[in-house]
This record gives C-alpha cells, structure tokens and sequence, in this order.
C-alpha cells in the first residue's frame, strides 16, 4: 500500500514557469490536485516547491523523456538537479525496474490519462452532432414518407369516393382507414420546415425548443390516430380476405396503387403503421441525446422537457387504447341483455370511467328458495339477470351499487350452504350468493371486494371521528365483562327464519365452577326469557355481519357492521347487534373469553377496536 512518502511534486514541462501536479511513484497515479494524505503526514513546502513531503531516497531522481533530444533524462526532486545519467555516488540509489520498484515515467501517465479524457469528450461531442443531424434525416425521411402517402393513396381516393354512383370506396370507408392523418401531414411538416431552419446554423443549432413545441401538437392528432390504428388494420385485413365483389374491387384498386413509383413497393399497411412507429421513435432520439448531453449545458433542461412531454404522449397512447377497449367491451357486454335492457343500460351506464370485471353464474338465495342468476361485475356495480326467452338475451333483474359504504362478508359454511358470501348495499340491504365450489366463491369475493375497495380509495374516507369517538370508550376487566353478560342487556336480535330485527333482553348463566352454561334471551319489559341455547355447544364467534341472517330478504339490516356479531352453531346462529362500543366490547369480548373454542380467530381488544373504527 502507497504511503505519503511516496508522493513526489512535479514540474509538467522543462518552461520557465512550468506548473506542477503531483505524482506516485509507486503506484504510478498522477493528478493536480494535492493528495490528502500529505496534508495528514507532512510539514510545510520545501523551499524549491517541488514537493511537502520528505521522498524516500530511491525516489529522489525521477526519469523524463526530453521531447526535443528524443531521449530520456533524470530530474532530481529534492535538489533540482537535471543530468542525462544517474550521478556514479547515486547509482546505488536507483530502483531496479525488475526486482525493486517500478520505473514511472509520470509525464507520459499523466498525459496519456488527458488524451485519454479529451478524446472521451471528442467522441461524446461527436455522437451529439450524430444524433441531431439523425432527428433531422429521419424526420425528413418520415414526411417525405407522409407524402407519398398523400399522393398515392389518399388525395386519389377522396376522389374516388366523390364519384356520384358506383364509388368503390365511400368516404366513411376512407375516415375508418385514414382518419386524421391529413392532420399529421401539417403538424409534421411545419416541424420538419423548423428543423431546417435551424440546421442552416449548424453546428450551433439548439433544437430543444422545436422539439418541445412540436411534442406539444402531437398529442391530439397521434392519440385518435393510434387509437384508430387497429380498426384501420382490420378494415384492410377485411377487404384482403373477403370474397364479396366490392370487397375483391378495393382490393385490386389498392394493390395497382402500390405498383406507384412513389409508393416503392409499399402497400397501404405499411404506410399506414409509420405515424404508429414515430413517436417510440422520438423517444429514443431524445432519450440518446440526454445522455450524450452534457448537465450545465444550455439545451439540457429544454431536451430533459421535451423528453418528458414524449414519454407521456406514449403512456398516453396505451392508456387511451385501453380506455377505447374497455369501452368497446362494455358495450358488448349490454348488447348481451334484451333489446329494452340493452338500450338502457347504454343509456345510464355507458361511461369511459366504469370497467367491465368478470361475468359469471350464481346462486341467490332467498328465503326458502333459490334462483340461479348470471352476474356482470362492473367497476362500480354489479347487476344481475335471468336468461330471457328463446336466446333473445339476458333479462335485468336488479343492480347493487358499490358505493362506499357497500361490502362483502364471507359467511360460514354449512351443510346446506357450503360456499356462500352476502354483497350488503351500503343502506343496509344484503344479498346471499351460493358458489358451486370454494374456488368460485373465492373468486367473485376477492373480486367484489377488489371493486369496492377501489371505490372506498377514490372517496379518501377520513375515520379520524370514529377513532375519536372509540378512544373515549374506556377499557374494563375481563370479570367486569363477564358480569355485564350475567346481569343481561338489550340488544337487536335478527331472525333466522325471515332476517327481521327486534330488541331482546339477552342474559348468560354459568354453571357453579364459573364455566359458560346458556345464553337466553327474551322480552325486554319483563325481561322472561323463554329461549336458549347451550354455550359449549358454539363452534364459532364472528364480529361483524357475517351470517346470511342479516341479509335474509324481507329483513333490511339497519344496524352497521361493527355493531354485528354472530354465535356459530351446529344447526343455525344467533345474531346480534349492540347499540353502542362499549356494549359491544362488553359481550364480544366476553363471550371469546367464555367460548371453549373457535373455529374462527377470537379477536383481542386492541384489534377489535381497530376492526370498529374501520367499519364506522
């Protein structure tokens, strides 16, 4: 490892006044600046300046080349001394290239080390000059291509189509393959016309202004044309391939056009793609250029701009192109739905904004009978339809909006419904779902809630209140729960049978070892309670609506989520509802505590306040 020792301080040429840099003798390294390791170890300059530092002695005489002799000489760096062969008394002193240290001439590295930088900025600056005469060539290359688009193809055929009778291509034939390509001709000559204007004082041209202008055109005219692009294509696809007579007449006309000596060879096709092609071409022009820039250079930020505003044309070709497939698919999809249902949903929920999901069948459940139904899953809806008579088309049947406050509860599985889940609207009104299998219900809840989700994130909810509001609710002993569970409370008690709520006076015994015994329930006034159910018999606790009894049809659950929880039994499950935090916390907590098990996870308070605060 190179010490301060060796570090030497150097004249760059044999001038008068010559200046200096700093050079390893071991290592060979050479630079201007003074290294900091002699600022770390060494004393003031020597009075001849030509080094801090104390050398070692086998580096005082240092060899040099002289230029104008051709032939080497040795420079003493401690007395100034020059000689053209080492002094006989210092022979001794001398390195040994082979066997004690390297020989360095330090005027040749740091010279090779400048070629080397000035020829990296000569090739850089070159490859600069490359490019932006290449912006210019390709543009010309791509209107001149424009042109013959013009000429060949689209002028002759604009007056084909103004032929009164028989014409073999109409004009609204032409508008699906052209579109507004007229419109991209102007914009793209008029840029062209600038860049020539500014070539005329190359090499001191500055096309970033140009380029950003130009960037600024581009968006509305290559949006729709892109965006047009693949319709364009099939409409040709069509002609090429279709065996009817005005079909096989485009044909032969467009396939004579190519046979234009300026067409080259070209069929329409590949004219047609070029405008696609050009702006990832843009792109890159303007992305090589950045790098090929120099930071402090006057064009950096304006080409830096430009390249930006390119790359957000591009995203906004693939955005646009998929905002135009969505809509084509969701037009598809009312088109599934009778002649009145199609034309109002096209009416009410044709829109950019909303997104066809998924599509499938499932079961609904109410009350004591069920009816298979196909689902069409939307971005912020869902609706549901039977199929309509001899194939004319599915028949509407409902919609659920899935507006914040909407949500999905998987319910627990039973002998009788396996692989259900409710959608409940947000005022309060469910509907059950029977899948064929856990797979599909998994399916349609994980896509359902993704919807929802999407939907809660757009309205950016502030639950700051309901923490609030939970956080003056304060915390008791697992006992002093527990005795609030003996001594009885009023609470909503929905109906297995129909989903209809009514307040119930609900109490807990336990048995004489302080074990979970019954829980009861019954009028409020007098608080008699005349049914029961065992509490070792309860296979799970759940918080929230997550039995299908608060969901059955001609019951429409006031209460809100949090305020829910259900005791899981073999045979069916009692639903409750509390009125506030505090008697909710009371029973759920509680009863977890009394429960011999769960097969659902009991939630602890902290995470049941949390689970409250999320829901209100």
């Amino acid at each position: 490892m190179a010490t301060f020792t060796d570090w030497v301080y150097l004249p760059a040429d044999d001038s008068d006044d010559p200046m200096h840099y700093y050079a390893n003798l071991t290592t060979g390294e050479s630079q201007w600046d003074r290294p900091r390791v002699l600022d770390a170890n060494c004393g003031s300059a020597s009075a001849a300046g030509k080094t801090t530092c104390q050398v070692s002695v086998v580096a005082k005489w240092v060899e040099f080349m002289d230029e104008h002799h051709g032939r080497p000489y040795l420079y003493n760096n401690e007395t100034g001394e020059s000689a053209w062969v080492l002094p006989a008394d210092e022979d001794e002193d001398k390195p040994q290239c082979e066997e004690e240290a390297p020989c360095v001439k330090v005027d040749e590295v740091a010279r090779s080390e400048v070629e080397k930088a000035l020829a990296k900025t000569e090739k850089r600056a070159a490859h600069r000059l490359k490019l932006l005469k290449e912006i210019v060539s390709t543009e010309q290359s791509y209107v001149d291509s424009l042109r013959a688009l013009n000429k060949v193809y689209v002028d002759p055929l604009r007056m084909v189509a103004d032929v009164p009778k028989g014409a073999i291509f109409t004009h609204n034939d032409l508008d699906a393959i052209f579109l507004n390509i007229t419109v991209i001709i102007k914009v793209n000559e008029a840029f062209l016309s600038e860049l020539l204007e500014e070539e005329k004082k190359w090499p001191n041209v500055n096309y970033a202004p140009i380029l950003k202008k130009a960037a600024t055109k581009f968006k509305g005219c290559y949006t729709r044309y892109v965006n047009n692009f693949d319709d364009a294509a099939g409409k040709l696809l069509t002609i090429g391939t279709s065996d009817k007579p005005a079909d096989k007449d485009k044909l032969r006309y467009l396939v004579g056009s190519a046979r234009h000596p300026d067409a080259k060879g070209r069929d329409l096709r590949s004219f047609l793609i070029q405008p696609v092609q050009r702006v990832p071409r843009y792109r890159m022009l303007l992305d090589e250029l950045l790098k090929h820039t120099d930071e402090d250079h006057v064009e950096r930020a304006d080409i830096q701009e430009a390249l930006e505003m390119v790359i957000t044309l591009a995203k906004s070709f693939n955005e646009d192109k998929r905002a135009v497939e969505d809509h084509a698919i969701l037009k598809e999809v009312f088109e599934m739905f009778c002649d009145k249902d199609a034309r109002d949903l096209k009416a009410e929920l044709n829109s950019f904004e909303r997104k066809f999901v998924k599509e499938g069948s499932l079961v609904k459940q109410r009350l004591s009978h069920r009816q298979r139904r196909q689902l069409f899953l939307f971005s912020d809806i869902l609706l549901y339809a039977e199929a309509g008579m001899a194939g004319k088309g599915f028949k509407l049947k409902g919609k659920i909006q899935l507006l914040d406050g909407t949500r999905v509860e998987s319910l627990p599985s039973t002998e009788d419904s396996p692989h259900a889940f409710a959608l409940v609207e947000n005022g309060g009104k469910g509907y059950t779902w029977l899948a064929e299998s856990a797979a599909e219900k998994d399916e349609w809840f994980q896509a359902i809630d993704g919807a929802i989700r999407a939907v809660r994130k757009a309205a950016d909810l502030d639950a700051s209140d309901a923490s609030d509001l939970i956080s003056m609710v304060k915390s008791k002993r697992l006992h002093e729960r527990i005795a609030v569970l003996q001594g009885g409370s009023t609470l909503i008690k929905y109906n297995n049978s129909d989903g209809k709520s009514t307040p119930r006076w609900v109490c807990v015994t336990l048995d004489k070892f302080g074990a979970a015994e019954l829980i009861r329930w019954g009028d409020t006034r007098t608080q008699d309670c005349k049914s029961e159910k065992r509490l070792t018999e309860a296979t799970a606790l759940l918080h929230g609506a997550k039995s299908s009894t608060f969901f059955k049809q001609k019951g429409v659950k006031a209460d809100q989520d949090w305020q829910c929880f259900s005791l899981v039994f073999k045979d069916r499950t009692l639903d409750f509802a509390a009125a506030t935090v505090g008697l909710l916390l009371d029973w759920y907590l509680a009863l977890g505590a009394l429960l011999p098990h769960s097969t659902e996870q009991i939630l602890d308070e902290e995470q049941l306040r949390a689970r409250i605060s999320s829901q209100m």
